[in-house]
């Protein structure tokens, strides 16, 4: 006889809840039996290691998993699941309800709550697989907006299971989306940066270094998408930088993963095999990223150097020339030059004209802060450059903080020391304007340059992770 449930609520579940989830999935596989549809294959031993409390609590607190109860006064009734598949594609991993109290709307309203939260994870897509043979499973989710999606063989302990899969659309919400960055976005993109700042204070970010990233996103927009919630900018996406970022009132609202699939898109366009992104160890960035499919490749290191130590004056060789930039030098072919000494960077690193004039165009821009170098016969052919930068205190240090923001020596012309004198030059130019402590960035893989900074005096003071994924592992590709 049906159960006349009292006061029944469905919602996702907390740890909390993690006892009484095992205890009802026990008893409903008890009552059902392995062999019946749902269980096919589930074992005394399987259901031993997947139903209990600790299992259903890891499950609950996984990152992007999601757990949903159905409960009444009578106690529990019902549970469903999912988990991503990727970016973009959710799994709806089964829904479990009491023989007793079938036939109520239960299994609907659990697959109604899988697509709200679904829809406010951001993905696209859910899928679900149930037996061939489950003839009322299947009804039942196509009757739902499910449709037959594949035909495949799921293996359960020793057993071969033939599976359907369905899947449909997830409803979207109407007041959120991904769009170009627009150079009138700024002022919000800049309110994103600030407060993630203040929240999250990771290691060695500052607010000068965001202003650096803003302005260089400004100066190339089309390399950048943006999340907006309500006509609100509320989060970006900038792979040239290793950066997605959601506001942090924003997030757990399906931002950050359209915010990786338009990454994606932009990584791709750009010709790179993958995208590249900053991953903090601090926070939910790690879990997001691994649900993202992300891996660690590589560190960048910030290193820094003592106002205290000593570093050689430059001494650059005779058959070159240095000069600082000027109109001596057609622009583009600063560029040029940048975009050639970094060609084989470890990381995707270029410029545009575009990008550059922005930056130039700055109030606090200072041309004497870009040293080249050239052929003493060829005066107007530039090999190798440094730039450098001088930003505001830190550290209730009252001094200005100094940045070697790069040094590039082009291919042919390495092995002559030219690095290291402009390195020498960038440190004397900075002390010389009264900076403290000396600043720069390096990849953990450049260990030419790694060698030579270490050698000089910097030492290694945080630790960026990045971690990376295959474009070809685009959502929309896997989606079929």
């Amino acid at each position: 006889m049906p159960l006349q449930l009292t006061d029944l609520e469905v919602r996702e579940a907390a740890p909390s809840d993690a006892e009484a989830v095992a205890t009802f999935m026990l008893a409903a596989w008890h009552e059902a039996g392995p062999d019946s549809p749902g269980f096919t294959g589930a074992t005394p031993e399987l259901m031993a290691e997947i139903a209990t409390p600790e299992a259903i609590r890891a499950r609950i607190r996984h990152e992007g998993r999601r757990v949903f109860l159905a409960r009444s006064r009578e106690g529990t009734v019902g549970f469903a699941g999912t988990r991503p598949l990727d970016a973009r594609i959710v799994e709806l991993a089964g829904i479990i309800v009491g023989r007793a109290a079938a036939g109520q709307g239960i299994c609907t309203r659990l697959v109604e709550q899988a697509l709200a939260a679904a829809s406010r994870d951001g993905f696209a897509r859910m899928v679900v697989r149930t037996e061939r043979t489950n003839d009322p499973a299947i009804v039942f989710y196509r009757a739902r907006g499910f449709e037959p999606a594949a035909d495949c063989i799921e293996r359960v302990g020793d057993l071969e299971v033939p599976v359907l899969e369905l899947a449909r659309q997830v409803p979207q919400r109407a007041n959120t989306g991904i769009r170009p960055f627009r150079p009138q976005d700024e002022p919000a993109l800049r309110r994103v940066m600030e407060a993630s700042l203040e929240f999250d204070a990771f290691p060695g970010f500052t607010a000068w270094d965001m202003d650096m990233e803003a302005v260089s996103i400004v100066g190339a927009p089309d390399g950048v998408a943006v999340a907006v919630e309500d006509g609100l900018v509320c989060g970006y996406v900038s792979p040239r930088h290793d950066d997605l970022t959601v506001h942090p009132e924003f997030r757990r609202r399906g931002h950050g993963r359209r915010l990786f699939a338009a990454g994606l898109d932009l990584a791709a366009k750009a010709g790179w095999e993958e995208i590249r992104l900053c991953v903090p160890s601090s926070g939910a960035a790690r879990p997001f990223a691994r649900a993202m499919g992300l891996t660690y490749r590589s560190s960048m290191w910030r290193l820094s150097l003592a106002p205290e130590t000593a570093v050689p004056e430059p001494a650059l060789p005779a058959d070159v020339i240095a000069r600082p930039l000027g109109e001596w030098l057609p622009l583009q072919r600063y560029v040029d030059l940048l975009n050639a000494t970094f060609a084989e960077h470890p990381g995707p690193v270029s410029w545009t004209l575009g990008q550059v004039l922005h930056a130039h165009g700055r109030p606090e821009f200072d041309p004497s802060a870009i040293l080249l170098v050239s052929p003493a016969d060829r005066p107007e052919d530039p090999v190798a450059f440094v730039r450098t930068a001088l930003g505001p205190p830190e550290d209730n240090d009252p001094a200005p903080v100094g940045e070697i923001g790069l040094v590039g020596v082009l291919p042919q012309w390495r092995g002559r020391g030219l690095g290291r004198e402009l390195l020498r030059w960038g440190v004397a130019q900075l002390r010389s304007r009264g900076a403290g402590c000396i600043k720069l960035s390096v990849e953990a893989e450049n260990e030419l340059a790694l060698g030579l900074y270490r050698r000089t005096g910097f030492e290694p003071v945080v630790e960026w992770p990045h971690w990376v994924c295959p474009v070809t592992a685009h959502p929309d590709d896997r989606a079929g």
